[in-house]
């Protein structure tokens, strides 16, 4: 079993990333997370990161991290997803840009 890295070193995506290195609509990588949300470790794979941030900060960092205003409105839940979870997503994700995740 991987030790789970925490703090600093451990490395970690957005869903918003995700979508856009699959390119895929962030929608869609956020709807496939809700639907298997019992594949993932709370807290280890996966933070609902609007949930646990300060809402006075939180905008302006998401903001920061390439959402927009108008994805925020939308969606209101914004996805950060370690390394590990970011497999696990892959995994049930059908696309030709999985196929180079795993080699």
């Amino acid at each position: 079993m991987v030790p789970v890295q925490t703090g600093l070193d451990a490395r970690c995506v957005t869903d918003l990333a995700v979508a856009q290195m699959h390119d895929i609509e962030p929608r869609f990588i956020r709807r496939l997370i809700r639907h298997n949300q019992a594949r993932f470790e709370k807290s280890v794979d996966i933070i609902e990161f609007s949930r646990c941030a300060p809402e006075a900060h939180l905008e302006n960092t998401l903001l920061q991290l390439g959402y927009t205003q108008s994805m925020l409105e939308q969606e209101g839940l914004v996805y950060i997803l370690s390394e590990r979870g970011y497999f696990k997503l892959v995994k049930i994700m059908n696309n030709d840009r999985v196929w180079d995740v795993h080699k």
